[in-house]
């Protein structure tokens, strides 16, 4: 080990523990079961407790979690899902306006397992001897298994003795029979006595041009940090409820000012970036719409007809006001 002062240490930590066998096997989530439907909700009429939810729009749920994550990240409406009753597939286009996210917070569940269909971890026994992800554990050493639970005390059963497994891979329809040994793992049998801490390191330029050089690394991370999101935003990868308006800027810059000023002038070229990025936007009345009018008359030879300019620039305008009208929306909704 180093220690601060730079010297450095050879240490030997003894740490007990037993060992105990493993496959290199865990559980897959098959989907969520429903538990409950708040009462008075569009869903409540829709899907009852004991569902099993199999895919929201065409994709495969696999925990209520991640949908409730992924309402967050692009709500959208819900134009059909599919649910697992008594035995079979039921397809479901609810009407009347269903969100994304009023669907997943009307919702209580647990996550199901389809049987036990299991995935190996790369190297280990059981991926050894051809068990797939997916795959789907029937027996062990003739005794069939039900549950997680039961391979867990299989395995532990065996100790370092081969294990006989009848296994059924995903998408063939027969079953076969692999022979798997466990490999003892060490497994820690009291707290080791130390824990690891991040370090924030904090980089300082002293002199003049090694500050302006430092200033624009940042600058350019930042232009590129502003592209992808107005990127992402575009294809509704981020929710547009993200874009903050001049309420939003005020708070966030008093905040900074409480901070210190080096903060305040920090988050004030922050802001300076992100509304040059937006000034070069193509759209009519930005800047970025004005090179795209000039380079389009010097191609054409001559000037653009002035209707056309106009109306460009009127939808331009158009467009800046509902973005204008947007972001006051959200801080409205997200300050009050």
């Amino acid at each position: 080990m180093r220690r601060q002062d730079g010297s450095e240490e050879t240490l030997q930590l003894v740490q007990p523990v037993k060992w105990e066998p493993r496959i290199g096997l865990r559980p897959v989530y098959e989907r969520p079961r429903i538990l409950g439907v708040r009462p008075g909700t569009l869903p409540a009429g829709l899907i009852r407790a004991d569902d099993l939810l199999v895919s929201v729009n065409g994709t495969a749920v696999k925990e209520l979690g991640l949908l409730r994550r992924r309402a967050l990240d692009a709500d959208e409406p819900v134009r059909e899902f599919v649910v697992r009753r008594d035995g079979e597939n039921h397809t479901v286009q609810p009407e009347g306006g269903l969100t994304l996210r009023a669907f997943a917070d009307a919702l209580a569940g647990t996550t199901e397992f389809e049987g036990l269909r299991v995935t190996p971890a790369p190297g280990s026994p059981a991926a050894s001897v051809g068990i797939e992800p997916g795959a789907r554990i029937l027996r062990v050493d003739g005794k069939e298994i039900e549950d997680f639970g039961d391979l867990v005390d299989a395995v532990q059963a065996a100790g370092s003795e081969p294990l006989r497994m009848e296994i059924k891979n995903w998408g063939k329809n027969e079953s076969t029979v692999v022979t798997v040994t466990p490999r003892l793992s060490a497994i820690p049998t009291e707290d080791p006595g130390y824990a690891f801490a991040t370090v924030q390191r904090i980089h300082q330029e002293t002199g003049v041009f090694g500050g302006i050089a430092m200033g624009w690394r940042r600058t350019v991370l930042s232009a590129q940090t502003v592209a992808l999101t107005i990127r992402s935003l575009l294809t509704a990868r981020v929710s547009a409820k993200h874009i903050g308006g001049p309420l939003t800027l005020f708070d966030v810059s008093y905040t900074m000012w409480q901070l210190g000023f080096g903060r305040f002038l920090y988050i004030l070229a922050l802001i300076s970036v992100n509304l040059a990025i937006l000034n070069l936007l193509p759209v009519p009345v930005l800047d970025g719409g004005q090179m795209v009018l000039l380079t389009a008359e010097k191609i054409r030879g001559k000037p653009l007809p002035d209707r056309l300019v106009g109306g460009l620039q009127l939808v331009g305008l158009i467009l800046i006001l509902g973005l204008t009208f947007l972001a006051l929306r959200n801080d409205i909704s997200r300050l009050f």
